[in-house]
């Protein structure tokens, strides 16, 4: 393929994901946020916002290049003129812009893709199901970054830096409600921290599921008192402390958890008694019985086989985690930017480019009558790459502009392309490590020791023959 047919395809695949993303909602975001550019410049912040779009689609193109394509595929209202401005101005203009105005971006796609869902499935017992889970990311090496943290293996540092990312993440639908972003180390960066101050975020008529890393008194009492109508799942250990005052059925009590004094020091609203639900099963799999705690006191409208069978729908935002990583990153593990600032900027591009992607999957699933965990995400992007692939050949041998993809107008044909089989219940796959790490030291970049010794050596000797 020549250069001119590369261009025209990176354009359309652009225009693919434009057409998902109205500029009216860009102007929104940006108005609430306070980010709206007032003075007339050539890159304003809406034309960043597609800008970002692109950077997070078109993973394999540099930044000048990926400019120089989006021209062509920009909304026509969009104000600006970016195309004759330099690269180090056009991370100036990211500067400019807070990651914020691209959250409520997010925000704004994942809750309308959340009402669109209407599907069978969409709702357990009444209210939506949502899960919390946190993933890392792979960011450049620069000074700036490693103040995020580096991971460590006790006896030595790894080569990159991470950023941590804490999802709310609706099970049926694989839309990210919210995310909050933390460095890999540090106080206040941890997962426990971070699910604290997404809370505030979780909407009411809702059931979230954790798993056994947020085992916390203060984030139950939270989720229920400061929401309408807002629920937990969570699992905890065997050794959990608890006060049993009744019981329910086989495996199913009605508890009292004792809060800890200092806890109730730190956050004066905390009682000195929590009120939960406690249901032990077991799987055929497993040796250990699995415990969960739930607000879910109602044994009657919230039978506890259901509860148990709930807990699985966490795994859903492991399954979101490897769309982004794996299928949104393709080969490049590592993230582009230098500074924290602009890693959480584009951190937040990839989830919204996953959430335009989603919503148009969800439409999908409805015109197909299936759920939209039945949609190949990863099919889907091929198939958005085929079409952007066909329409340039046609633009290049016959003139003729191809309009954007959309998966509700695709023939019965092609839509059962991206159509998955159900899945099969009752899989297990048992956690192990696969690859150990490597047993050779750091390289510390630069020139190679051994060289720099055999160097030393080498004007040793000829100090000595002299």
């Amino acid at each position: 393929m020549n250069p001119a047919q590369c261009e025209s395809k990176v354009s359309e695949k652009l225009e693919t994901v434009y057409a998902r993303l109205p500029y009216t909602d860009v102007h929104e975001a940006l108005k609430r946020t306070e980010c709206l550019s007032i003075r007339r410049r050539k890159v304003p912040a809406q034309v960043v916002v597609f800008l970002l779009v692109a950077m997070a689609l078109c993973r394999e193109l540099s930044l000048v290049a990926i400019v120089k394509q989006a021209l062509g595929a920009l909304p026509p209202e969009c104000p600006g003129d970016p195309s004759s401005v330099a690269r180090s101005t056009l991370t100036d203009c990211r500067k400019r812009l807070p990651f914020r105005a691209v959250r409520e971006l997010v925000m704004m796609v994942a809750e309308s893709t959340c009402r669109n869902d209407c599907s069978d499935g969409g709702s357990w017992h009444g209210l939506r199901v949502q899960a919390v889970d946190g993933t890392l990311f792979t960011v450049p090496d620069s000074p700036e970054n490693r103040s995020l943290g580096v991971p460590s293996t006790g006896k030595r540092n790894a080569g990159y830096p991470k950023i941590r990312l804490l999802g709310l993440i609706d099970t049926h639908s694989h839309a990210v409600i919210d995310a909050r972003l933390g460095g890999y180390s540090g106080k206040g960066q941890g997962e426990m921290t971070l699910a604290r101050q997404i809370i505030d975020d979780i909407p009411d008529e809702t059931v979230t599921v954790f798993d056994g890393m947020f085992v916390d008194h203060v984030l139950f009492h939270r989720i229920v008192e400061e929401g309408a109508n807002r629920h937990f799942v969570v699992k905890v250990k065997n050794k959990t402390k608890y006060g049993i005052l009744k019981c329910m059925g086989k495996g199913d009590y009605l508890v009292e958890l004792s809060t800890c004094s200092q806890t109730r020091k730190r956050n004066p609203g905390l009682p000195k008694k929590l009120t939960a639900r406690l249901i032990i099963y077991r799987l055929a799999q497993k040796k250990n019985p699995i415990v969960l705690i739930t607000s879910l006191v109602d044994a009657i409208n919230y039978p506890a086989v259901d509860v148990a069978n709930l807990y699985s729908k966490r795994w859903e935002a492991e399954i979101v985690f490897k769309e982004i990583k794996i299928e949104l990153l393709a080969a490049n593990k590592v993230l582009r930017s230098r500074l924290p600032d602009l890693i959480k900027q584009e951190v937040w591009a990839l989830l919204l480019v996953h959430n335009l992607l989603r919503s148009e999957m969800v439409n999908a699933a409805i015109k197909a009558s299936v759920t939209p965990a039945r949609i190949s995400f990863k099919n889907t992007m091929m198939l958005m790459r085929y079409h952007c692939l066909a329409a340039a050949l046609v633009q290049l041998l016959y003139g003729v502009s191809v309009p954007p993809l959309l998966l509700t107008e695709l023939p019965p044909q092609l839509l059962e392309l991206l159509i998955l089989p159900e899945r099969r219940e009752g899989r297990y796959f048992p956690r192990h490590v696969k690859i150990q790490s490597t047993c050779y030291k750091k390289n510390k970049g630069g020139s190679h020791g051994r060289i720099r010794e055999l160097n030393v050596q080498l004007a040793e000797l000829e100090a000595v023959n002299a």
